[in-house]
């Protein structure tokens, strides 16, 4: 089990500098996007609304078949034919992706309407289209890399790609004064880079052989995937989406510095262990710990994650200082705490997902998701009226939790596996009393309120061992640990 650990670990690293360079990316970008020189407080509120619906096309028009392909991949039955499937995968999403641009660009200027009550969004519309289609048609093969455990390659095509995004997009809205529709503009290029980078592998990996009958099968499988993809992006949009409807874009412009700030978790440490973790634990499902690993898989995740969460919930405001200059954005800090806790159980619902998974029960997943979305919804109705951003901020911790519950116990019955449970709970306790213990720091002078947030953050690990939440062998390699590096350094 150490060795597949320390497996993960490594992936998780090599998956997490890409990861951390997108999000590095992200943060740049930040103190440009909340500049009103380049970008208003509506336009950053446009961005956040288009950001959620290119999440959505890139779902749907995307019918979920990477994941089929990933569940199909190391069937044994099927491993004369992963050449072939993959042919067949790329093929029929850039069929799908181009006959669906035509219309897009056709009704461009009806879909702007319909989402911001005017038509002068109409060729940041298909502009966005047309680089979701692109990356669709890309994601098959990057997912093959990820499968084919080649965590180098994937990790640096991503930056690649991302740096000329990151180049393009601050020639377009800094000199050329592009605004939002040059963000678009710049990650349309970014995505045929992108493609250009994967298109050998594309070559190399595909067999010109249409699999009908397969593509039946993952069609059956991937559609409600996508469709439980789609519920769980309304689940993580429908705050913005609300408060573009219930509020005004200014609203949505606040909110969502907020949630890119929280959202860093996910994207850096949980989609970075995912990554890594996912393919491993399906290697596994024929071995006699199999269950026992993806439960320590749990215990080990929510910690790292914990980490983060405490991070950027302690040190909200100062983050939103370092990258807003403009003080009408600092209210974001109110509700990061709130964003950042709900990621704690984001990963937890990922990692129950195998039981899931396993079974091949995805009409199962998008029901819970379905669910969980319409629930989501209706407290954003319900909260957003009356407390505006700490409503969607509280309707998502909520809906986060519940999802989680809703997942642990079905999954556990359709896939029993023995999850820590005591020593989970134990863990997000502990996690939001320090949390609660950093507001004392209010008005302390800026050093001593910044050395004892990180004393607080420090502490963390220290407070779980009287909780009991490591075992005696994870105590005794700690302490191994600390014994080895701290003589390392002292011999130095």
């Amino acid at each position: 089990m150490l060795a597949n650990i320390k497996s993960a670990a490594k992936g998780t690293i090599i998956y997490g500098l890409a990861n951390v360079s997108i999000k590095l990316i992200g943060i740049v970008l930040i103190p440009i996007y909340t500049n009103f020189k380049y970008l208003s407080k509506e336009d950053f509120g446009v961005l956040g609304v288009m950001d959620i619906t290119y999440q959505l096309v890139v779902i749907v028009f995307g019918l979920s078949l990477y994941q089929s392909l990933a569940r199909w991949y190391f069937d044994p039955e099927h491993r004369s034919s992963q050449r072939s499937m993959h042919f067949t995968v790329v093929v029929i999403n850039a069929a799908i992706c181009s006959a669906s641009f035509l219309l897009v660009y056709l009704f461009s200027s009806h879909l702007s309407v319909l989402l911001f009550d005017t038509g002068r969004y109409s060729r940041l519309i298909w502009i966005m289209f047309a680089s979701s289609s692109v990356n669709i048609i890309s994601t098959v093969s990057m997912m093959l890399l990820r499968l084919q455990e080649k965590a180098v390659k994937y990790s640096a095509i991503s930056i690649s790609k991302l740096l000329v995004t990151l180049g393009i997009t601050i020639y377009f809205v800094v000199f050329r004064h592009r605004s939002v529709l040059g963000v678009y503009e710049a990650m349309l290029i970014g995505e045929i880079a992108g493609l250009v980078l994967i298109s050998g592998d594309i070559v190399r990996n595909s067999v010109a052989k249409f699999e009908y009958k397969k593509l039946i099968k993952m069609l059956g499988y991937g559609l409600p995937l996508m469709l439980a993809s789609v519920s769980s992006v309304l689940l993580n949009t429908f705050d913005r989406y609300s408060l573009n409807y219930l509020s005004d874009l200014d609203t949505v412009g606040t909110y969502t510095l907020a949630f890119r700030i929280a959202n860093t978790i996910k994207v850096v440490v949980i989609t970075s262990i995912q990554l890594s973790l996912v393919p491993i634990l399906f290697k596994k499902l024929g071995d006699p710990d199999h269950k026992r690993f993806i439960a320590k898989s749990m215990n080990y995740s929510a910690f790292v994650v914990m980490l983060f969460i405490l991070f950027v919930s302690i040190f909200s405001l100062e983050i939103v200082k370092v990258f807003s200059s403009n003080t009408s954005y600092w209210e974001a800090a109110g509700i990061i705490p709130l964003l950042s806790f709900s990621m704690i159980f984001v990963m937890m619902k990922e990692n129950v997902l195998i039981g899931l998974q396993i079974t091949k029960s995805s009409t199962t997943m998008g029901v819970l998701i379905a669910l969980t979305a319409l629930f989501n919804l209706g407290l954003n109705m319900l909260l957003i009226p009356r407390f505006v951003l700490f409503g969607a901020a509280s309707a998502t911790l909520i809906s986060q939790l519940v999802m989680f519950i809703l997942f642990y116990i079905v999954a556990q019955k359709k896939y029993a596996i023995p999850y820590e449970f005591r020593n989970l709970v134990v863990l997000v306790v502990t996690g939001i009393f320090l949390y609660l213990l950093s507001l004392i720091t209010v008005h302390w002078p800026l050093l001593p309120r910044l050395l004892y947030k990180f004393a607080l953050i420090v502490l963390m690990p220290v407070l779980l061992i009287p909780l009991g939440f490591y075992e005696a062998i994870e105590l005794q390699r700690i302490k191994g640990f600390i014994g080895k590096y701290s003589g390392f350094l002292i011999r130095k």
